[in-house]
């Protein structure tokens, strides 16, 4: 089904009035109530009173948000938190205590050794959260007021039983927004040479019997959804490919499985859910393996 209850978590109130009039458009597509979690993170942490005062400070300031336009008839509540030591933890917490079943966390695509190494709060919850988690870019969803927050879906697919369980999540959102949907196979060059090794056949042949395959995949997962779907199978690396095809859409949103860190290489660097929500434009939303085994095999469009 389509989540009901949406949890925003913000630690910078630009953040927030950043993407309010897309948050907003998202919670009524879907229909939601929405939860704003505002982990706030004082200045001056050595005087209690002034910690004390700047918490009300930006109470305030959020309650004065939330009377935008944007958010009128809106059902929402707001947190407001000092941050504790695992801040990811008490997120995950609040959330399943409302019964939150989509995590929207703002990301800068910031890079760098100490998100290389440590990971940013957005991909600590990835890797965590057993609801879905849809990562922001801030930068990307920011435009013309009534710009519509999604304009194209991308689902990567690598035939694997959680990545094909994300293609009818994907269409039911497509059809709920009204955007055109591309399904994307990138084949990976160490199974070009191992099928080129066996079969002996050369790389467009590969590859174009790939595609065929997954156009026979979508169009047996589409039966039922009223939306327009392009396939692509194309040689090249993962992360790069992807982030490529995103680039080629305005508002663009990458639909993926993810079962967290799935190599020991992949401790240091980070699932592909990871270095693509780090290389690739647009916003991400990543579907844990557990919460697809238990979805329904079509999402209700109720």
């Amino acid at each position: 089904m389509f989540p009901q209850r949406l949890m925003l978590c913000v630690g910078d109130l630009a953040d927030f009035d950043a993407i309010k009039g897309e948050t907003a458009w998202l919670a009524r597509k879907l229909g939601a109530a929405l939860v704003v979690y505002h982990a706030r993170f004082p200045t001056w942490k050595d005087v209690e009173m002034l910690r004390e005062d700047r918490a009300t400070e930006e109470a305030q300031a959020m309650e004065r948000l939330l009377e935008a336009p944007e958010l009128k008839g809106l059902e929402v509540e707001i947190l407001c938190a000092d941050p504790p030591l695992d801040l990811v933890d008490q997120i995950l917490a609040e959330a399943e205590e409302r019964e939150v079943d989509l995590l929207l966390m703002p990301t800068h695509k910031r890079r760098g050794l100490d998100r290389l190494v440590l990971g940013s709060f957005t991909e600590r919850a990835i890797r965590s959260c057993k609801i879905p988690v849809l990562a922001l870019d801030l930068e990307g969803m920011q435009g013309e007021e009534g710009m519509e927050a999604i304009d194209r879906i991308l689902v990567p697919v690598d035939f694997s039983d959680p990545s094909k369980a994300s293609l009818p999540y994907a269409f039911s959102w497509a059809e709920k927004f009204g955007c055109p949907v591309t399904v994307l196979h990138v084949v990976e060059e160490h199974f070009l040479l191992g099928a080129k090794k066996g079969a002996n056949e050369p790389e467009s042949l590969i590859v174009e019997q790939l595609e065929e395959d997954l156009g026979l995949l979508v169009e047996r997962t589409a039966q039922g959804f009223s939306v327009d779907v392009e396939t692509r199978a194309i040689p090249g690396h993962v992360v790069e490919e992807v982030a490529k095809v995103v680039g080629e859409a305005r508002r663009p949103l990458v639909v993926m499985a993810t079962a967290g860190r799935d190599s020991l290489g992949d401790y240091m660097l980070g699932s592909r859910a990871e270095r693509i929500l780090r290389s690739a434009p647009g916003s991400i939303l990543t579907l844990p393996v557990s919460f697809l085994g238990n979805m329904r095999a079509r999402p209700s469009l109720a």
